[in-house]
Formats: structure tokens, sequence, C-alpha cells
């Protein structure tokens, strides 16, 4: 049977679109169904003549459920005309934190509905408050009926009805679709993983965390050994097929007792063929001769039962389902063993003999890194890898003077400063004019980043400033990073200035400067953006504090994946992360031709500080792309912070976390990492008091260094940390990689949508104290009195008794934040789109932000551009220069530029002090208390005091316009 609805009309509206009116749209809710209707624009009292239809699967329980009839005001309407852009910025725009406000609702019990259409008739039904708060008002006329299933004729009439009507071109939409906000939140998870069935991984002789985060992977293992007395062949190689999938071993060099020692895991889903395949060629032979096979039916060898049981287990969906058991994965092996090899008629040779072994086992397992895989592609070291970012310190060389310097000649004067190269950190002092024989001074500081240990050399160079841009080499020295005093402890001894001969190229000495150089081990080289910093801790070990927790992260996979690039006419993408906390980085392998890559990685981080960022990032690998260079870069696909005082102590968080990227286009979501995080808390005590403690070391607060020299640093940090991890590491991680993870190439030019964000921002921030003086202002013109009344009651009992006034503002925060407990954010914090301003932005101002500077825009471009900045800072002018008048008015009182008021001010000051010594406090701020809560006035003209105010002279009119 069928249940049908027609909404007719409705009267007497709540007004919410702050004009008096309102646009309305009714959602009928009916047993899990739900439907709505078109929304009327601006009507109070609004009709539609909708029919809808619902699915009515038992009738003999009509009667214990309801229809829920709910009106809304679409926020949408009033940003509807014009081009379908400019409606999406205007929504997001106009401040709006909900697309629909409630207009109230309305309840029909299934006894109230008619048996028939022809008995039917249209009822009006009061709208009803969802909450105490609500305020609703007005009716809405709602017509029901059941209409049986033999009865098609009718249904058919209502469903073409119903079709014509959605069908139409709606009043108020446009044709492009308008962004949904929730595409840009964060989704909650429940993936099949061990933590949330109670147990853990099986696998106990693997070093570091167990697999309970990440979705166990069921994987079928053929370790390729090496074979003896093979057929004449030159360079034979293995073909291994099993379950679609086919691998191949690197030829060897033996022709008759090769040796490949190579593994290929194969995943158990999917399985269409119990039959294991491995064959012997030649690489040497022309079409890459047959050499020998060996067939193995899993089935006979006991795996195929096994595998079975985890058919379908590694899906695209991991959402749900049920876990098998892990302590049945190792059990079955089948230990190294010689097989004949047989040739094309399935006979087996006389000698020809393969070692090969077989086992069942899961990512956790020590063959896994190296072994071949079905996702790997063919590609050198395509595995997850660790990495640790060099110890930095902090070199400081103070260049106090020298002596003994050698006359360059009696034509000109000597100009003379220090240069100090490191690596590719060039430092210089200011140069010094040498008259006669006279000794250079600088006593400068120069600061440099450093590596511990480090073989580069310290260069210090002599140069005398002929010209601009042109110098000339007085003298050189060498140090080594090696022999350089270190500095540990918070309170050492200074480290005692020394004289260095400097050379020409002859081995001629030519002066002697005096250096005072340090690695001072007490600082934390700040590498990373300071809103995203992982690490606060000294490089002094001495100086370290102690761990109060461990960070675990389970790296599952990415769903939806946008595509990167094209290989052979399909779009595809070579996925891999990247995460960094603190000096740990971590590189998950490459998934490659997939669009929805899973890794199933987990790694662990130990925790100093709690009020750091955890950052994972994940991009397409450019060592596949279609034409790989050297100069190819791998593209960003997007990052993901988390900040760990957000998380509590043993929770598991398992999300899905889009992966955004602000392009010149606009805000484009390529995906959604799906993540399993836990933190847990080694010592409470030490968290709590973890708060109290400095954020940075101590020296940093006791030995500043100025923010201009830090940026610097900064930069030089970046730099060092990626010479070393490229240098060093094979796979590495390239440069842009580690540029993005830390941030250093964000552009500190102004923009106009970052503006608008932290304009938003600061009004966010004050918007309490404007809520507080609007409602004070509500107060005292008696909008409602029963409010009013409890405020001046509870004014005069705080002047009597004034002693409470402190307990009781410290008790009522303290309740305050107990009610909000209930309300706190369960899930973790990500990326705020309306926050960022990254909805409504205009592409022109996304084309000015990621302009390069100097700007490469045509004339016209940035003309327009600078019209558009004028204006904007044309209100800022006129706010300045209110806020200007209003101190100036202030102090004209007391400046006896206007005789008169400045007479009439300390009149009042006089009256006022005088008063003041005569009566109590009580008194005083009893009067005043009642004189801002008075009643309210019918003139509604400003007060006598701002009356004055505002006569008073400001410097205004003194200037030029």
């Amino acid at each position: 049977m069928k249940l049908a609805v027609e909404v007719v009309d409705a009267t007497g509206l709540t007004p919410k679109d702050g004009h008096g009116s309102c646009n309305p749209f009714v959602q009928v809710e009916f047993d899990r169904q739900r439907q709505r209707t078109t929304t009327k624009l601006k009507a109070l009292s609004p009709s539609w003549n909708e029919t809808f239809l619902f699915e009515l699967s038992d009738p003999s329980i009509l009667r214990d459920l309801a229809i829920e009839i709910s009106v809304f005001h679409d926020h949408l309407a009033d940003h509807s005309t014009g081009d379908p852009r400019k409606v999406r910025r205007r929504f997001f725009a106009s401040g709006h934190g909900e697309q629909h406000s409630f207009l109230g609702y309305a309840r029909i019990s299934g006894d109230a509905i008619a048996s028939s259409p022809s008995t039917a008739t249209v009822k009006s039904f009061q709208l009803k408050k969802r909450g105490v708060f609500s305020h609703v008002r007005g009716d809405i006329a709602i017509r029901v009926s059941v209409i049986p299933d033999s009865d098609k004729a009718l249904q058919g009439s209502l469903v073409d009805l119903w079709r014509m009507k959605t069908q139409k071109k709606s009043e108020f939409m446009p044709n492009e679709r308008l962004p949904n906000p929730d595409d840009y939140l964060l989704k909650e998870i429940r993936p099949i993983i061990p933590a949330f069935h109670g147990r853990k991984s099986s696998e106990k002789t693997r070093p570091g965390p167990l697999y309970d985060l990440v979705q166990t992977m069921k994987l079928f293992y053929v370790h390729i050994m090496k074979a003896r007395n093979l057929p004449t062949s030159t360079s034979p190689y293995v073909e291994t097929c099993a379950f679609n999938y086919q691998g191949f071993t690197k030829p060897s060099d033996e022709d008759q007792e090769p040796m490949w020692n190579e593994v290929f895991a194969f995943p158990c889903q999917n399985i269409q063929s119990e039959l294991l395949r491995i064959t012997v060629k030649d690489k040497g032979n022309a079409n890459d001769g047959y050499v020998g096979r060996i067939s193995l039916d899993l089935e006979k060898c006991g795996f195929f039962g096994n595998l079975q049981s985890s058919e379908g287990y590694e899906t695209e969906d991991i959402m749900g389902g049920a876990l098998p058991n892990p302590d049945t994965i190792n059990n079955m092996s089948i230990a190294p063993q010689w097989y004949k090899l047989e040739d094309q008629n399935e006979q087996e040779f006389a000698n020809g003999e393969i070692m090969i072994s077989m086992w069942l086992g899961t990512q956790a397992d020590e063959a896994f890194q190296d072994s071949w895989r079905w996702d790997k592609g063919h590609i050198k070291n395509n595995r997850s890898m660790i990495y640790y970012s060099p110890k930095l310190v902090y070199l400081h060389l103070l260049a106090i003077g020298a002596k003994d310097l050698v006359p360059v000649g009696t034509s000109r004067l000597t100009n003379a400063s220090l240069k100090v190269q490191i690596g590719e950190q060039i430092r210089q002092t200011a140069p010094v004019l040498i008259i006669g024989a006279g000794n250079p001074t600088w006593n400068e500081e120069l600061i440099f980043v450093a590596t511990d240990p480090s073989d580069e050399p310290i260069v210090i160079t002599l140069v005398d400033h002929i010209a601009a841009n042109c110098e000339e080499l007085l003298g050189s020295i060498t140090l080594s990073i090696s022999n350089i005093p270190r500095v540990h402890e918070l309170h050492s001894k200074p480290v005692q200035p020394k004289w260095h001969d400097l050379t020409k190229p002859g081995a001629q000495i030519i002066a002697k400067v005096q250096l005072c150089v340090s690695l001072d081990f007490r600082y934390h080289v700040i590498d990373e953006s300071p809103r995203k910093s992982s690490d606060f801790q000294p490089a002094s070990k001495d100086l370290t504090r102690s761990c109060i927790g461990k960070l675990e992260v389970g790296i599952i996979g990415i769903r939806a994946l946008v595509p990167m690039k094209v290989r052979k006419g399909i779009p595809i993408t070579d996925a891999y992360c990247v995460a960094k906390y603190g000096p740990k980085w971590v590189r998950t392998r490459t998934v490659v031709d997939s669009l929805s890559p899973r890794w199933n990685e987990q790694y662990f981080w130990d925790v100093f500080d709690l009020c750091t960022v955890f950052t994972i990032a994940a991009f397409d690998d450019c060592r596949f792309g279609p034409q790989t260079s050297n100069d190819a870069r791998d593209n960003r696909i997007g990052n993901i912070s988390i900040r760990l005082s957000n998380l509590e102590s043993g929770r598991i968080y398992a999300h899905s976390y889009p992966l955004l990227i602000l392009l010149p286009s606009g805000l484009k979501k390529m995906g959604e990492l799906q993540l399993v995080v836990r933190f847990t808390c080694s010592s409470w005590v030490k968290t709590m008091a973890r708060y109290g403690t400095p954020l940075e070391p101590k020296i940093h607060y006791m030995q500043p260094i100025s923010e201009a020299l830090l940026d610097g640093l900064q930069r030089s940090a970046v730099q060092t940390i990626c010479r070393d991890i490229l240098a060093r590491a094979d796979p590495s991680i390239p440069k842009e990689v580690v540029e993005y993870l830390l941030e250093s190439d964000l552009s500190s030019v102004w923009s106009i949508r970052k503006s608008k964000a932290e304009f938003f921002r600061v009004m966010a921030v004050v918007s309490g104290i404007f809520s507080f003086v609007k409602w004070l202002n509500d107060i005292r013109a008696w909008k409602k009195p029963i409010m009013t009344v409890l405020v001046d009651a509870l004014f005069v009992i705080l002047v009597c008794f004034p002693w409470i006034i402190p307990p009781g503002i410290f008790f009522s925060l303290f309740l305050i934040n107990i009610w909000n407990y209930k309300s706190r954010p369960e899930l973790p914090q990500h990326v705020d789109v309306r926050l960022s301003r990254l909805d409504g932005s205009h592409p022109d101002e996304l084309d000015e932000e990621f302009d390069d500077f100097p700007s490469t825009r045509s004339s016209d471009i940035l003309r327009m551009r600078y019209d558009r900045l004028r204006s904007v800072l044309g209100r800022v002018q006129t706010v300045a220069a209110d806020c200007a008048t209003q101190g100036e008015r202030l102090r004209a009182l007391l400046s006896w530029q206007d005789t008169r008021a400045t007479t009439i001010c300390v009149t009042l000051l006089f009256l006022t002090s005088f008063s003041l010594y005569l009566l109590p406090s009580r008194v005083t701020f009893g009067i005043i208390g009642l004189y801002l809560l008075n009643w309210p006035s019918h003139d509604r003209l400003p007060s006598v005091p701002l009356n004055f105010f505002r006569r008073s002279p400001g410097n205004l009119d003194l200037m030029l316009c």
C-alpha cells in the first residue's frame, strides 16, 4: 500500500530573513522515508499543493506510526539571484551557520489518516515548538490518505503530478550544484581492525608496535630461492603466477645453478584459481625461451581452504565486517624443498629442480617490505621507510676584531669586513673603515645552523670592500666544526675567544682575527612553521624532557582519490604518504595505478609535549609518470594536521579526513584519507605538570634570538634537512615534500582572503563583548521586564555584599565550564573551510594570492587590484580616523583647547572627587549602576555626558584634506 501526503499551504509563519519574511519549505518524514517540497520565496503564507507517496509495508502497524511535518526557512534562497558562482559566494559570505532555520513542526498520528482518498479532507495543524526557546507560530494544511495497491490509476496520477511539479525549474536553485559543506567535514568510520575487536595481532617477534590499528592483510608468500641442474640457459629468471597476479624475479648470472632469493606476496582476495604456477625462463633467449615449470595445487597442499576463508576480506570498503582470527594466519607454511621441473608436456626433467617455500602471513611479516607485491610497480626500493632529521644546533660566531693587519697600500683606505661561510649559509659583518695602521673592531655575532656530527668546514674570509659589489680577498682561515667547543649546560661558563691567523693563498700570514666560536646545544633549532610545531626539545640530551606518552597512527588508505595523471590513456594516481612528528619522518610505500590506495601501515612516535601537532600529507609519485625526468616534482594531494592536546588518552580515533588543496581555480577536494589515531599517556602527573612549564627551552627566554634572525635560521634549517635526507636515504624524501610538510614555502605576502579570515577571527573573539552590550541595552530598554527586575535585584545584592563578587565570578565560570563539558568536541579538529574563507573566495582574489612577488600580471589587472585595495584601505582609514578623533576629544578636555568645555570638565572633576570622598563606595557604585540601568527614556536622545563628549574638539579640522 501507499501513503499519500499532500502539503497544501501554510499561514502566519515566523519571519526569519531579517526583512520581515521567510523562504519556507516543508519536509515530510514517515517510517524512515523523507521527502521535501520546493522553496517559496518571500512568503509568510505560502502555497505548495504538492503530493508525496510513501511505502507502507505493513498496514497493521499504521496506528503505531506517525507523520512528522517540519517547516524550515532556507537561507540559500536569500542569495539565489544571478550567476550560480555568485550565489555560492553570497551564501557563504553571509555568515549563516546553517542552511536551514526551524519554523515549526506538526505530528499526525496513524489514527488520523483517512482510509481512502475520497474520505480525506484538508486539515489544519498548528505548528509546535521544538524547544523551550524556539519562537514558532503559524498553521499548516495537510491532507493524508492511504491508497491500496490495486488502485494503480490513482497512484499513477499522483506520481505524475509529483513528477510534473518536481521537474519544474526551481524558483531559487541555480542549475549549478552548490557546494555541500558536509564534503569538507570529518567522517567517523568503523574499520575492521583488531583494536575494535578487543584483541591485537599475534605477531610478537616483530619489533615496534603491533598492527592493531590497521586492517590485517592476509597474504600468500612464495619464496623463490634457487635452482640446480637446469637445462642449457644463459640468464634464467622465474615467472610466478597466482590468483590472477604475475611477478618476475631478476635474471641470474649463473646458468646452471642460479640463486634468486626473492619473495612474492599475493593478496588473498578474489581468488579464482587454486593453482600456483612457477615457470623458469631464459632471458638470454630471443623470445625468453622456456626452461621448465612446476604447477602446485594449493588445495591439495592445504592452503586453499585457509585462503577461501579470507576471500573478500581486503575490500575497498573497510566499514563493518568480520575480522578473521589472526592466530591462524601463520600456522600454514611449507618449509623450503626441491621441486622437479616439468617440460611443456608436463613431463619431469631428469635433473632440473627448483627450491621454493610457501606460507601465509600478513603485512607484519619480515619479508613483506622487500617482497614483490601486486601494488608495487616496476620501481627500485618501493618500500616504506623511517627517517630521522639530523641533530641541528646553533653555531655562534662572535667576530671581535683583528690586529697586525698588513696594509693593502697607501693609495686608498681599507674597508674591511669578515665573511663566514658554512655550506650554503653565508653571513658577513658590517664593514669597518681602517685608517693608517689601525685595527678593525666588529663585535658582531653571527649565528648559523649546523649539524652534529658534521664534516663541513667553516671558511672565514677577511675582505676589503673596494666599491659596490666589488670585494678583494685579504686573507682566510678554515676551521673544523668537530674542534669547536660545545655548550650543553644551561649555566655553563662562556667560551673564551681565541686568536686565529689569516693567511693568503701563498701561506703568508697577513693578520690575526679574534673569534669566539661555539656550538650551542641548549637551543631548539626551529625548522617548522610555528602553527604546526611538533617538537620543542633542545639538542642537548641533558636538557631533554622526559617522555609522557606514545602516539600511534594507522594509515589505512585513501578513498575517492582524484586522478593526477594519465598513463596509456587511463587516468591514474601513484599515491604515497609522508608523516612527521618531531625528528621522525615516515614514508609509506607507493601504491601504483590505484584511485583507492590501501597501505595498512602503523607507526608510533614518542610524545614529549601535548601542545604539538602531528602532520601527514599525501603525494603523487613522479617516478611513475609517463615522461619521468630528473626535474619532475611530486604533486601534492593534501595534508592533515592533528593537535595532540585535543586527543583523549587511550581513545581510538578512526576518521576519514578530507584532503583539501587550494588552487588558483578554487578549493578542491582530492580525496579522503582514512586514519586511526591513538594517544596513550604514560604518566598523568607529568602530563598535567607539563602545562606549567615553558613551551620552549629555558635558554630561549634567558638569551632570546631576535625574530628577524629566526626567519633566516629557519630557512637554513629546512635546507639542511633537505640536503641531509636527500643525501643519505634511498628511497629519499623529495625536497618539495620536506618543504611542504615544514611549510617553509608559505608566502607572507598580503592576501585579501587571508585578511578577511583574520578579520572574522577577531570579530569572533570580540563578539562576546558585543553580545553583552546588546544584552545590557535590552535590559535598559525593558524589552524583557522580568529579566530587567532580576538584574536590578542582583545588582543591589552585589552592592550590599561586595565581597561575594570575586568568588561569584570564578564560581560562575566554573559552572559554565561544567555545563559546556557535555558539548565538548567529539571529533579531532580539522581545517575549517568557512573560517579560512575558502568556500566563498572570488577567483580574482585567489589569482592575486597565487601571483608571484613582484607581480607578473598585466597592467589592467594590477590597476583593478590597486583600486580595490584603495577602497578597502579607505574604509580602514575612516575607522582609524574615528578612533583618533575619540582619543583627541578626551585629551582636549584636559588641554584647554575649548576653555568652556574644560571649565565644565574641571568643575565636574572637583565635584566628583568631593562626592566620592564624602559618600561611601557602595552608595557611589549603586548610584552609577542604577543610572546605567535607568528607566527607558521616551525621546531616545543621547545622554548628557555623551552630548558633552561629542562637543569636545579634535584635530580633524586641522588636517588638510
